[in-house]
């Protein structure tokens, strides 16, 4: 497998922003009560579960694309760095922010955590990211000498002792936590890198990817509902780790590295998409999601589950708009101020060689 400097496939980068947006979701109906209020509103509830559901694959789409884009990159170390450090600015801004809002909300326990995002887990997603990144080359490498078919016996074991086996014994026996940690992240890199090499989707229509998203999801909802009816517990599918959540994810990177953009659409991507992250890093941050952005969220549990699904949708929207923006901004000001580094860095060198 030879590293290869392609043009970037917005479909893909489509299902980033995607990807982010459901994050948004799940994080918006954890708030309200809504998944928990069965009895007082079975109707909302059901509801509620179908969008939680249909957006739980986010993290694994997330994983998958890293592992799609960056299995033909070149592994740098300088690139976990610099998002570090743009995690390190967001965990120390959104603490400041909420001790200006509310200092009785900051204290000495906050400032270290802000300091120390990683370390604190401020955000889960990263800390697992930033212990997986390291492990990445041996990905790589395995993606480079390993045949096909060893490969795909690797990845197949993988899913099977992490996926489906506790899924069916219902036990986390290997200590994956639905999910919540490196090793998934990385299994799902494996993957990711597997189908940027050897293909998976080929010769299908976008339809049927489509179609197949909606039945895992759908079938996902009905065994919750079901078991639940029956007095079990109905979370067995709903994981991180959940082969149908993984399905789910598969099909939307089907579906989506095969959607293509004109020069238009592609150029406005291009602009938004490095920004993508930095809605995660801003509406995350525990004390800012819980200062901030819950008090403006009404509560939507009572509402008719058509209304419920649009607020639901309207409030991930606008999350997601005002975040983008906001890191839009930072990047500007960013480059300005690297304009005015090197424009003060030239007027030195001018006014040294005037005195020479």
């Amino acid at each position: 497998m030879e590293e290869i400097k392609e043009e970037r496939n917005w479909g893909i980068e489509t299902l980033r922003m995607l990807a982010m947006f459901m994050v948004l979701i799940l994080h918006i109906l954890r708030q309200d009560g809504v998944l928990t209020a069965g009895k007082q509103y079975p109707v909302q509830y059901k509801t509620a579960w179908f969008l939680e559901i249909a957006a739980y694959c986010a993290v694994n789409c997330y994983a998958l694309i890293s592992g799609y884009v960056g299995i033909r990159r070149p592994y740098k170390y300088t690139s976990i760095i610099e998002l570090w450090l743009r995690v390190l600015f967001y965990s120390i801004l959104g603490t400041f922010v909420v001790y200006l809002i509310n200092p009785g909300q900051v204290g000495r326990s906050e400032w270290i955590k802000a300091l120390f995002p990683i370390m604190k887990s401020q955000y889960w997603f990263f800390t697992a990211y930033f212990a997986a990144f390291f492990f990445l080359p041996i990905s790589i490498m395995a993606a480079k000498k390993l045949t096909k078919k060893q490969y795909t016996m690797l990845l197949i074991g993988l899913i099977i002792v992490l996926s489906l086996l506790p899924t069916l014994f219902r036990t986390d026996a290997f200590q994956m936590r639905g999910g919540y940690c490196a090793v998934w992240l990385l299994v799902l890199y494996m993957i990711g890198g597997y189908i940027r090499i050897y293909g998976l989707f080929e010769d299908h229509g976008k339809l049927l990817w489509g179609v197949g998203y909606l039945i895992i999801i759908t079938l996902t909802w009905l065994s919750k509902m079901l078991l639940e009816r029956l007095g079990k517990n109905g979370n067995i599918l709903v994981s991180y780790t959940s082969p149908t959540i993984l399905l789910a994810a598969l099909m939307l990177l089907g579906l989506f590295k095969e959607v293509h953009f004109s020069t238009g659409v592609a150029k406005w991507l291009r602009y938004i998409s490095p920004a993508v992250f930095s809605v995660y890093l801003i509406h995350a941050n525990p004390l800012m999601w819980s200062n901030v952005f819950v008090k403006t969220i009404v509560r939507f549990t009572s509402y008719h589950p058509c209304i419920l699904v649009l607020v639901v949708l309207l409030y991930a929207l606008v999350f997601f708009v005002v975040c983008v923006l906001f890191d839009l901004i930072r990047n500007q000001l960013v480059k300005v101020l690297k304009i005015k580094k090197q424009l003060l860095t030239l007027e030195e060198k001018l006014i040294g060689n005037i005195w020479e």
